[in-house]
């Protein structure tokens, strides 16, 4: 760039040039990643680079119908998260039966009565709250199979297969049986970080395991 189209890009108050070079430091001090360029060019460059990888990322071109339903509960349950006023009590009750072992914990209430919105939300701070726990989620209408209990029973076998089970070797672990769900769920309740909130097709349901 000439120098003199340079000058105007340039600050030119030594006093705001200092709060610049302070806020570069703050964030590089804070962990942000940060890229050095010289010319407009080169920036377009360096965006157009992250943006392809982070679309490759989220959209790769072989993508498994399970990566794909993964993807609907998951854009339905961002869906529920943009707009919620939050009720403490309802998160703490939710909280508070996802550390207990009492029995199935069953969410009714009118249609478009924020169900729906109350588990996505409340799975959502949950999973920020125990990364290292596992936060599973279903929700019935974000996709043409969500209604189908043995799509389900087959999502949450091989979610436990992927995320329990996988350092050990399960043969036949996709079935079509319900008993088969039954066993592993049961398996699972005795390994650590382990915790599935799901919608149910008759209602809002929320479950521990």
């Amino acid at each position: 760039m000439p120098e003199k189209e340079r000058q105007d890009y340039i600050e030119s108050s030594p006093v705001n040039r200092a709060k610049q070079q302070n806020l570069k430091q703050r964030l590089r001090d804070h962990g942000c990643h940060i890229t050095e360029y010289q010319q407009p060019i080169d920036l377009k460059a360096l965006v157009l680079k992250q943006l392809w990888e982070r679309i490759d990322q989220d959209f790769p071109d072989t993508i498994t119908r399970e990566q794909r339903e993964d993807f609907e509960h998951d854009a339905f349950a961002f869906s529920r998260q943009s707009v919620y006023i939050k009720r403490q009590a309802d998160f703490e009750r939710l909280s508070q039966h996802a550390t207990s072992d009492e029995p199935p914990l069953i969410i009714v209430g009118e249609s478009g009565g924020g169900k729906s919105a109350l588990l996505a939300n409340w799975a959502n701070e949950y999973r920020q709250a125990h990364p290292d726990e596992l936060v599973f989620w279903h929700f019935c209408g974000s996709s043409p199979g969500s209604t189908d209990p043995i799509a389900l029973l087959r999502r949450i076998m091989a979610t436990l297969k992927s995320r329990v089970f996988a350092s050990t070797q399960h043969s036949g672990f996709i079935s079509k049986s319900a008993g088969a769900f039954r066993k592993r769920l049961s398996t699972a309740r005795g390994a650590p970080f382990s915790r599935e909130c799901f919608e149910s097709v008759m209602g809002g349901t929320l479950g521990t395991a």
